[in-house]
């Protein structure tokens, strides 16, 4: 799994939480469990009861007047979704040809992002290979792999580069029955903690 994909599900995790304690909240005061149960709420806490509402008039009437309070969060929840949404963008739908052709007649289709995952998977499998991200851009029919490789201290980036090519980008090739994938790599060697000696 990469980084964006468990950046993903971590944001996704986390917006699914705040909804269900906030949804378990609101039923606890609909059904009037927090009296029934004999729970100290806090003051001015929202639906304590059956008939409270979670914001008077004058609630209302206090968020009217100090608009930024909530316009702030708004903007900012709008710009981290529409950061998510340029972020899916560019993992195309890719064409995979039937057997014995060059080019499909509307036949099968390989998800962009899938095939991304699998390349990013198989090179942090390589060894002096710390981490690995791939991007597929490019449209269906002119896919191309662009692959960041985070190396071990000791790894040496040649080495690594003709285990890729020979390795993750032969078998994406391969499975998916293309002549072949253009691609581009980007090397970084991770940081390593400095020990010291006592």
């Amino acid at each position: 799994m990469n980084t964006r994909t468990a950046t993903n599900r971590i944001l996704l995790a986390l917006i699914g939480l705040v909804l269900l304690v906030g949804g378990l909240l609101a039923l606890a005061g609909g059904l009037d469990l927090y009296r029934r149960w004999g729970l100290a709420l806090p003051g001015g806490w929202p639906w304590s009861n059956p008939r409270g509402t979670l914001l008077d008039r004058a609630a209302l009437t206090g968020l009217t007047d100090q608009f930024w309070w909530w316009l702030v969060p708004t903007v900012l929840l709008a710009l981290l979704a529409l950061w998510w949404l340029l972020g899916r963008r560019g993992q195309p739908d890719l064409e995979i040809p039937p057997p014995g052709g060059t080019t499909p007649d509307g036949g099968t289709t390989l998800d962009g992002g899938a095939l991304a995952d699998a390349i990013a998977d198989d090179t942090a499998r390589l060894p002096d290979v710390d981490r690995a991200r791939a991007r597929i851009t490019g449209g269906a029919r002119r896919p191309r792999a662009l692959v960041a490789v985070t190396l071990t201290p000791r790894g040496a980036p040649m080495a690594v580069l003709r285990r890729l090519w020979s390795g993750p980008l032969r078998r994406a090739v391969h499975s998916t029955g293309w002549d072949a994938l253009p691609a581009e790599a980007r090397f970084r060697v991770a940081r390593h903690r400095t020990r010291r000696a006592e």
